[in-house]
């Protein structure tokens, strides 16, 4: 008679083994960060294994919920990746295509500053806190090197592109689905009157750094 693991035995194992590879996965991206003139891309094998194992591990268990610490470590492996994918070929050499082809929209820090403040909402939710004054500066300065990076290296000139780029705020009239990304932010920024002013005030600071010349005021009632 053939003998099959125990289901919760081999969903435990399973789970470790993800939680593994996604440890190892991330700890060799920010290896790879700093050496990254190396001829070898040391971060592609431990992330085909995590791309390989995790549709496994989908199939295997459909019906579970990873554990909110797994799927922040994955969130943030996600994040750490895109940026990563400037090597072409797996990653057997720097790719060419940036001095051919111009710099990469989808490397930009705007494309990845949706990523950012999902995996900020969760974390939040994790250690069910609210935004600290720290956190705000710290996205503020995202959000403005981001639209910075926008005028200077893509030579972006949309008029809309410093609203779009700060539009990041409590919205009371969200209908995002409940446990989107979207939703996620929205209820991270949803806090006392006291947080959610001195997030407009951290970002009125550093559209105006970013701006010439300065926007008024307005601004920070999003109009």
């Amino acid at each position: 008679m053939e003998r099959t693991a125990d289901p919760q035995t081999q969903l435990i194992t399973d789970e470790a083994i993800l939680d593994y590879l996604i440890y190892v996965a991330i700890k060799a991206l920010l290896s790879s960060s700093e050496t990254i003139q190396s001829s070898e891309h040391s971060a592609y094998l431990p992330l085909q294994m995590v791309g390989s194992f995790l549709p496994m591990f989908r199939a295997l268990h459909p019906n579970h919920n990873t554990p909110v610490e797994t799927s922040f470590r994955l969130r943030l492996l996600q994040f750490a990746c895109p940026r990563q994918s400037e090597y072409e070929d797996h990653g057997k050499g720097l790719s060419s295509r940036s001095s051919i082809e111009g710099p990469r929209q989808d490397l930009a820090l705007q494309a990845s500053l949706p990523s950012f403040l999902a995996l900020s909402a969760v974390q939040n939710a994790l250690q069910e806190s609210t935004i600290t004054e720290l956190w705000m500066r710290l996205a503020a300065g995202y959000m403005a090197q981001a639209y910075a990076e926008q005028v200077l290296e893509y030579h972006n000139s949309r008029s809309d592109l410093l609203g779009n780029t700060f539009r990041w705020s409590f919205d009371h009239e969200c209908v995002a689905e409940e446990g989107s990304d979207e939703w996620l932010i929205n209820e991270m920024f949803d806090a006392d009157a006291n947080v959610i002013n001195l997030w407009e005030k951290i970002k009125n600071e550093h559209i105006r750094a970013v701006s010439y010349p300065p926007p008024g005021d307005a601004f920070a009632d999003g109009h």
